[in-house]
């Protein structure tokens, strides 16, 4: 689901030193609802989206010592 995503973010140019963003599925009880975190400095990045037509939205959620 989130190929398209992840290709661009893979195809876009990278600083020396710098690292991907790794994306981890999430388990959902959504039905067709398909939900992805990535850790990221201070928190998690959220994504979440219809399994279907891939319409969704991203989010920030905070959670410094990374606990979720």
């Amino acid at each position: 689901m989130l190929e398209g995503l992840v290709a661009s973010v893979e195809a876009a140019p990278q600083k020396a030193g710098s690292e991907a963003i790794e994306w981890t599925e999430m388990r959902s009880s959504g039905g067709l609802l398909a939900v992805y975190r990535a850790k990221v400095p201070g928190g998690w990045l959220v994504y979440a989206c219809n399994g279907y037509h891939h319409h969704g939205g991203i989010t920030f959620y905070p959670d410094p010592n990374h606990l979720w």
